[in-house]
């Protein structure tokens, strides 16, 4: 009879830790596969920082009420966030100037006639159910002078729950950065 005890409470321990136990998961921003553009004639090449505290894999997660931020611990980045949202919107950017000669790229190139640097202060979802994507960004020449600049501070309505909800928010919030920033070209 011991025995059948000792074993009851092994089970319900093994049961307890297994139930405890939470799942990491991982999430891929929309569009952040860079697709290269078919012509090269007027090379741009885009650059992102990021704040130090979204260099992290943690998602943001923000408070617009009290200006707090928390970061997530098992809903995690699968790729570095500023890498992701350097394609995302250098695919976009390639897909508002299919008509001009402009090309977008993330990699580095010494004959770019300019030069993209974007900086991401903010990449949120907020607890009312919108995202926030706010930072500033300049257009240089090739000799590193600022021919053009912007602060931005763009908001999207999930339109679904969940963290599917708030990746193709921040995807619509990442367009509208990308809207904005073409009008330099």
């Amino acid at each position: 009879m011991r025995r059948y005890i000792i074993a009851f409470c092994l089970i319900l321990f093994l049961n307890a830790c297994a139930s405890n136990a939470i799942n990491t998961q991982y999430y891929y921003l929309p569009n952040s596969d860079f697709i290269p553009p078919l012509q090269i004639n007027n090379a741009v090449e885009v650059t992102v920082n990021t704040a130090d505290y979204l260099s992290s894999s943690s998602i943001a997660i923000g408070e617009k009420n009290t200006n707090s931020i928390h970061l997530t611990t098992n809903h995690l980045w699968a790729e570095s966030l500023s890498k992701a949202i350097q394609s995302n919107i250098s695919n976009k950017l390639n897909q508002l100037g299919m008509s001009n000669s402009y090309a977008f790229s993330i990699y580095p190139n010494p004959n770019a006639s300019e030069r993209l640097e974007i900086v991401i202060d903010r990449f949120q979802v907020n607890l009312d159910g919108t995202v926030e994507v706010a930072g500033h960004a300049k257009l240089l020449d090739a000799q590193d002078k600022i021919k053009n600049a912007l602060a931005f501070k763009e908001t999207a309505l999930q339109k679904t729950h969940g963290y599917q909800g708030m990746l193709e928010a921040l995807d619509d919030a990442l367009m509208q950065v990308a809207n904005k920033i073409y009008i330099f070209f």
